[in-house]
């Protein structure tokens, strides 16, 4: 069994974590506008799509450092591409910053656990 190191290991997926629990605490907003509950559950779910993508990807990253770090930017920018459409270019670059810099933590780990090797 081959020793990994912790402090390379852990960061870009607890980052990941805390990212897409904050993603989902947004998706909240649906509940106490006034729908009806079905048109509740749909809406929380179509605000959940992105949560459920970002899973995937942290899926993917927990095993394949490499894909899961280009993946990773690749969901940054296209936050960035969703949401800079508005005024607000200040929060779109801190939304997708925070992908992008995940993906590069799976990066940077890949390639520290390949020279380690």
């Amino acid at each position: 069994m081959k020793k990994r190191n912790n402090i390379i290991f852990w960061p870009p997926r607890l980052f990941a974590i805390f990212f897409i629990l904050l993603v989902g605490l947004l998706s909240m907003d649906v509940f106490g506008v006034g729908y009806s509950l079905w048109e509740t559950l749909i809406a929380f779910l179509m605000h959940n799509i992105p949560t459920f993508l970002l899973a995937g990807v942290l899926f993917i990253s927990w095993r394949w450092e490499m894909i899961g770090g280009v993946l990773w930017v690749l969901a940054g920018l296209s936050f960035y591409l969703f949401i800079a459409r508005g005024t607000h270019m200040e929060g779109a670059i801190i939304v997708s910053g925070t992908p992008v810099t995940i993906g590069l933590l799976f990066i940077v780990q890949y390639f520290l656990e390949k020279n380690r090797k």
